[in-house]
């Protein structure tokens, strides 16, 4: 990940947020197998 633009002109700029964004999809790719817990009542 390359940040290529130094002027902020959104939180979708900021490093940290390219990261989380990344992150989170890591952790769905990862859990998306996992089986679904059932509840009952």
């Amino acid at each position: 990940m390359q940040y290529k633009n130094p002027k902020i002109t959104s939180f979708r700029d900021l490093i940290i947020w390219q990261k989380g964004i990344l992150l989170t999809k890591q952790i769905y790719s990862l859990t998306k197998n996992f089986q679904k817990k059932k509840c009952s009542d």
